[in-house]
């Protein structure tokens, strides 16, 4: 059983495609690809169901691209195998070696997408975190703001409240000293009223003494 892992990447379906559309592209070329009942994505799903391990899938995928260009060939009028030709395990080797650096450079490519999404993804962290530092930030002055209008309000409350005691106050020494005036021109007529009764009373004995004076 193969262990998950960077060696089990040929199993993703992205590699997959990548390794479907080199069949397809032999057997377009081979004049196959509208002439036979299945299609590349069949092929490379047989080799893939039939193949154990990444070598054995790459093997067999070889295998079956050489099988296409052989085709091709014998279309051209060309020699199939027979003297100067390559051996075929050595086709084979030679298809798989290539095979095999395309699968190193889709791992590349993938570990590179992979960084950058971890890249990507730290950077979104961080302006999470910067944005929540923000908003406390933000939540922490509005707090001191509203703590700051409040102590004003009280502030003013207080002031407020001092000024009307002062003003109560003010008001009711005016009318204590308004009451004390008032008792004192009071008291004051009082007295000029008797002391004109007494001048007048005064004056009556005065006159009543001349007419007893006077001769009859």
């Amino acid at each position: 059983m193969e262990v998950p892992g960077p060696d089990s990447d040929w199993r993703s379906p992205q590699f997959r495609q990548k390794v479907a559309a080199q069949i397809e592209d032999a057997m377009r070329k081979a004049g196959t690809a509208n002439n036979t009942q299945k299609s590349s994505t069949d092929m490379e799903n047989y080799v893939y169901v039939k193949a154990k391990t990444m070598e054995e899938y790459l093997c067999l995928v070889a295998r079956l691209i050489i099988h296409f260009r052989d085709i091709h060939k014998k279309a051209l009028g060309g020699p199939v195998g027979g003297p100067g030709q390559m051996p075929l395990q050595q086709m084979v080797q030679q298809h798989q070696s290539m095979l095999s650096m395309q699968f190193q450079q889709f791992q590349h490519a993938q570990q590179q997408q992979q960084n950058a999404a971890a890249i990507q993804q730290q950077f979104q962290v961080q302006l999470q975190q910067n944005q929540q530092q923000q908003n406390q930030m933000h939540q922490t002055r509005m707090q001191q703001q509203q703590m700051v209008q409040l102590q004003l309000q009280q502030q003013a409350q207080a002031q407020a409240q001092a000024q009307a005691q002062v003003q109560a106050q003010y008001i009711q020494h005016l009318v204590q000293q308004q009451q004390q005036q008032q008792h004192a021109d009071d008291d004051g007529d009082d007295v000029g009223a008797t002391a004109t009764a007494a001048a007048r009373g005064r004056k009556r004995d005065h006159v009543t003494s001349g007419e007893r004076l006077v001769p009859q």
